[in-house]
């Protein structure tokens, strides 16, 4: 059998609930699959837990990102890790690209509130539920190249034409 890294695996973000919190870095055990008796994880001697079925490790993570190593006498295993900061939990960025269209109806249509229109509650219910602050990135102009992707396309639209009420 291969290296395998049961926990974290690659690409992972790990914070105070996957460890420990030292020194300004991250203590956490790293959880390894494989036959042979001799391991290493970051030069830390790896030993068999029988309770999970695998080598584990204690392995301090400093900085963003990281980069483990586990090692036998004759194989290589690597990944990273990403350490997320204490002050980032819970915390998330939610954006959506490419809007435009939304605004023209928002523009024609009858609507009291812009959250009266069906693409924005859902981004307001987001926001009264979990407290999530979005993010749009819009296009300028709805022009004949993007309405050609359309089968129901509307007139041209561009940001100018956009109401004030």
């Amino acid at each position: 059998m291969a290296v395998k890294f049961r926990f974290p695996q690659d690409g992972d973000f790990v914070n105070s609930r996957d460890g420990q919190w030292q020194e300004n870095g991250l203590y956490i055990n790293v959880l390894i699959e494989s036959d042979s008796p001799v391991l290493t994880v970051c030069g830390e001697t790896a030993h068999f837990d029988s309770d999970c079925g695998c080598y584990c490790a204690k392995v301090w993570l400093y900085g963003w990102r990281n980069r483990l190593v586990a090692k036998t006498s004759d194989e290589e295993s690597c990944i990273t890790v990403f350490v997320m900061a204490e002050e980032n939990l819970r915390k998330f960025r939610l954006s959506s690209d490419d809007n435009i269209r939304f605004l023209q109806e928002l523009t024609y249509g009858d609507y009291q509130s812009i959250f009266d229109h069906p693409y924005l509650a859902v981004y307001k219910k987001a926001h009264d539920l979990y407290g999530a602050k979005v993010h749009l990135n819009l296009f300028y102009a709805f022009d004949e190249t993007a309405r050609s992707a359309f089968s129901d396309a509307p007139a041209y639209f561009d940001l100018s034409m956009m109401t004030d009420r």
